[in-house]
C-alpha cells in the first residue's frame, strides 16, 4: 500500500546539472531500457548522466521532484521538462525520468506532473513525443495525464522494439 506523504515533503524546483548527476544511478529500469532502444546501443551498465544533463539543457523549462526523507535528507526522484519543437513553435516535446520511488507516491507524482503540464501548455499549446512501446509503467501515466497514445498509428524504432506517438493538448 502507498504511503501518504505531505506535499510538502514533496518539492516541485528548477532542474539543475546536479539533479541529473543525482538522478542517474537511481533511473528505474525501464527508463534505462527506453533509453537504450532509443539510442541504439547498451547503456544499461552505465547511468546516462550526459543524456540528463543534455535534456535539461535544450529545455524551455526543466523540473526537478525533490522528497525530503524523514531524516530530513533530500532525494531527486525525477527530472522531467519540454524542449522545443525545432521547426514549429507551437509544439513542445515534454521528456521525463524517474526513480522507482516515484512508484512509492504515485498521487502525488500525477499532481505535480499535471501541474507542470499546465505550465508547458502555456508555452506549447500542443505536447508531442515517443514511448518506449515496452514502457507499460509510462504508457499508463501518459494515458492518466490526457494523453493519445498511438497503438498503431506513427511508430520509429531504433531496434526490433518500437516506439509509440502520444500528443496531448490543452491540459488545464
Amino acid at each position: 500500500m502507498a504511503k501518504s506523504i505531505k506535499a510538502s515533503k514533496l518539492k516541485v524546483v528548477k532542474a539543475t546539472k546536479k539533479h541529473a548527476i543525482e538522478l542517474a544511478p537511481n533511473l528505474k529500469q525501464a527508463d534505462l531500457e527506453e533509453i537504450a532502444a532509443a539510442s541504439g546501443r547498451d547503456c544499461l551498465d552505465s547511468a546516462p548522466t550526459g543524456l540528463l544533463i543534455q535534456s535539461i539543457a535544450i529545455s524551455k523549462i526543466a523540473y526537478s521532484m525533490i522528497y525530503q526523507n524523514k531524516d530530513g535528507s533530500k532525494e531527486v526522484i525525477a527530472l522531467g521538462g519540454v524542449a522545443p519543437h525545432p521547426t514549429d513553435p507551437q509544439i513542445g516535446i515534454p521528456w521525463a525520468f524517474t526513480s522507482d520511488k516515484v512508484r512509492t507516491y504515485p498521487k502525488n507524482f500525477m499532481v505535480k506532473a499535471r501541474q507542470a503540464l499546465n505550465e508547458f501548455c502555456a508555452h506549447f499549446p500542443t505536447l508531442t513525443n515517443y514511448v518506449y512501446s515496452q514502457n507499460t509503467t509510462a504508457i499508463r501515466w501518459l494515458k492518466e495525464l490526457g494523453f493519445e497514445v498511438s497503438q498503431s498509428g506513427e511508430k520509429y524504432s531504433t531496434k526490433q522494439n518500437g516506439f509509440l506517438s502520444f500528443i496531448g493538448h490543452g491540459f488545464r
